[in-house]
């Protein structure tokens, strides 16, 4: 979904940028920050705006209150099929 702007013509790939350095800024790991941005810029292109940067006051939050662990390993506990 590169080079797609969003509904105020801001550049896809800006918006990636702009939400991975807010992330790093917590300490979220570089590669940890690029993923969850680039995911947050995405659901933003495709409109679906609940899923997109806006997360990213809340992830900041979480991080600083302690409830996201940036760099934490995760670990599979129970694998199950999907379900809706």
């Amino acid at each position: 979904m590169h080079d797609i702007p969003n509904m105020d013509g801001v550049p896809h790939e800006s918006l990636v940028r702009f939400g991975s350095l807010v992330l790093q800024s917590c300490g979220v790991p570089d590669h940890e920050a690029a993923l969850i941005a680039e995911s947050l810029a995405d659901a933003d292109a495709r409109g679906v705006f609940s899923h997109g940067l806006m997360r990213l006051g809340p992830y900041v939050k979480a991080v600083q209150a302690g409830g996201i662990r940036p760099g934490a390993e995760m670990t599979w506990v129970i694998e199950r099929s999907a379900a809706a």
